[in-house]
């Protein structure tokens, strides 16, 4: 629940400050549409335009002269247009952004009065009811009180169970934290891609099992689409991490190799078992 706050709490602010843009963006507007008259006369690299703006006038009824900062990086006309840009497309925004905000307010203040529930639960049974009180998952995501997996996982003809490292630091946290000694661990060889985990194999792996696991290393691999993929095979407790290695890098010993050939109707079947 902490988690889901402060989450709630970044996108929030992320949001306001969409909103604060938006709220900007016809400034943004006046300030291109004073420096396009005179862009043309200016040399690129400059820092600064000074314009007259019309809107202003002083004493003598003349224009003030407004100072107005470029980026030395763009022309003058360039500048302009990317301020007419971005003001066009906040403006067009501006609506989303608003029931964004509060949308994520009203999620942000159930999610804390959810929070301060379970923190104030004496027992068990005070817990369950605040989680009772949680909103129901949406169809096709983790529910807000789930902690967050390194791997998904999906299912063999055998029924038997396969983890896939969702990112290099998730592959670490699977290889490393997740899995035992004695599962199978499996990855493409030669080629970023994914870690991909057998638990409880046994001493005889279920060739099936092996087949459909090593078809998704092959899958979440960057030589995916390809005829025929090398994928190494080993336990996990040969697989080490070097120091100060990157994620994702380990070193593998006692490795076997199998060839995957692509079989399109047998990856689908595997990819729909995802749960």
């Amino acid at each position: 629940m902490r988690s889901r706050v402060q989450k709630l709490r970044r996108t929030l602010a992320a949001v306001e400050g969409d909103a604060a843009r938006a709220a900007g963006a016809g400034d943004e507007r006046a300030r291109a549409e004073l420096l396009l008259p005179v862009a043309s006369r200016l040399p690129r690299g400059s820092r600064e335009a000074r314009v007259p703006d019309w809107s202003r006038l002083d004493d003598q009824g003349q224009a003030v002269e407004i100072a107005i900062p470029l980026d030395p990086a763009l022309s003058p006309k360039e500048n302009a247009q990317r301020w007419l840009k971005r003001a066009k497309r906040y403006q067009a925004a501006s609506e989303r952004i608003a029931a964004r905000r509060a949308e994520v307010a009203a999620e942000l203040a159930r999610a804390e009065a959810l929070l301060s529930g379970a923190e104030a639960a004496k027992d068990a049974g005070q817990l369950a009811a605040v989680e009772a009180e949680a909103p129901p998952p949406v169809p096709g995501r983790k529910s807000p009180l789930s902690p967050r997996l390194p791997y998904r996982k999906f299912s063999s003809q055998s029924g038997a169970p396969i983890l896939v490292g969702r990112s290099a630091r998730d592959n670490d946290a699977l290889t490393l934290r997740v899995a035992r000694g004695n599962d199978l661990w499996l990855h493409a060889r030669g080629v970023q891609g994914a870690h991909v985990i057998i638990p409880g194999a046994g001493d005889s792996p279920d060739s099936r099992a092996l087949g459909d696991a090593a078809l998704l290393a092959a899958h979440f691999s960057s030589a995916r689409g390809q005829d025929g993929v090398e994928v190494a095979w080993t336990r996990c407790k040969y697989v080490r991490k070097p120091k100060g290695a990157p994620p994702g890098s380990v070193t593998v010993t006692q490795e076997k190799v199998l060839r995957v050939r692509l079989e399109e109707d047998r990856l689908q079947s595997l990819l729909r078992t995802e749960g």
